[in-house]
């Protein structure tokens, strides 16, 4: 072999070597490369998890809030109802105590009415007769009253608190 084809041997040698050394240094910067936009794209990713879990955070706390003024309010109309019920009981007492007392006045009436009747002529048992209709029906609006009372205290036992309207008509 010559001088020529060692030389060329080695020519050869040497670009081979510079290619490989060359392939190697340029997958090592292609990897760094690769490495580094994976980097990026996790920060990027980090980033936007963390605003996120701010943002849940911050809905959070205002969700504890409206939570908070929702149980506040919610106790405040239990109170309310329950006050309510106290109220109805109470006036149910009464309209019955008052409803009983009246009963009892017009039983008295009708029976002394009745006696006095008998003793009477049959010119003022037409009178008497109108005395004791007023006063039945005086006794059947009162019953009517009592009525529409149990009526509103069953619907507030069983639905809440009674409409005004029942009540209103008692009056």
């Amino acid at each position: 072999m010559n001088h020529s084809t060692w030389a060329g041997i080695w020519a050869a040698m040497g670009a081979l070597a510079s290619a490989v050394v060359t392939f190697l240094l340029t997958r090592r910067k292609y990897t760094a490369d690769a490495v580094g936009s994976e980097i990026e794209n996790l920060l990027r990713l980090v980033k936007g998890l963390r605003e996120i879990g701010e943002d849940l955070k911050a809905r959070g706390d205002d969700l504890k809030i409206e939570n908070s003024q929702l149980l506040a309010q919610s106790a405040s109309l239990h109170d309310r109802v329950t006050r309510l019920a106290e109220e109805c009981a109470a006036e149910r007492e009464r309209m019955v105590a008052e409803f009983s007392e009246e009963r009892r006045k017009l039983v008295a009436e009708f029976t002394a009415e009745q006696m006095n009747a008998a003793q009477r002529g049959a010119s003022e048992r037409g009178a008497i007769r109108d005395q004791l209709r007023g006063l039945a029906t005086e006794f059947q609006l009162m019953a009517a009253k009592l009525d529409a009372l149990q009526a509103a205290v069953n619907r507030m036992e069983t639905s809440g608190p009674p409409s005004k309207e029942p009540l209103e008509n008692l009056k």
